[in-house]
């Protein structure tokens, strides 16, 4: 039986338990970025349609699910709060690469 693909258009339905799974994570570890479960869905969505999805390729479940689980699903989240606004995601960004971007 062929793998079954999902069409770009399709959301992260299918796919539920395993975001909600990793937004859980995320959201106990960083509770105070502010990120809700639709925008961290936009984003993954975004990412999914960006990454697997091109003129010659319609993903399987199997491709995407192994996309979302090779994220570094954390920084993700920091970066997304990030983009939203949220001082303490800065503050975080700051605390944990501001050496890095020193050097470089």
């Amino acid at each position: 039986m062929p793998p079954e693909n999902f069409s770009s258009t399709e959301t992260l339905e299918n796919f539920k338990d395993l975001v909600a799974s990793l937004y859980s994570g995320c959201a106990d570890a960083s509770p105070n970025f502010g990120v809700t479960l639709e925008c961290f869905q936009n984003s993954l969505s975004k990412a999914i349609r960006k990454y697997l999805f091109t003129n010659d390729n319609t993903p399987a479940k199997t491709e995407i699910e192994q996309f979302l689980n090779d994220l570094n699903i954390n920084d993700l989240f920091m970066a997304i709060a990030c983009s939203n606004g949220s001082e303490r995601a800065w503050w975080e960004f700051d605390q944990h690469h501001r050496t890095y971007l020193e050097r470089v």
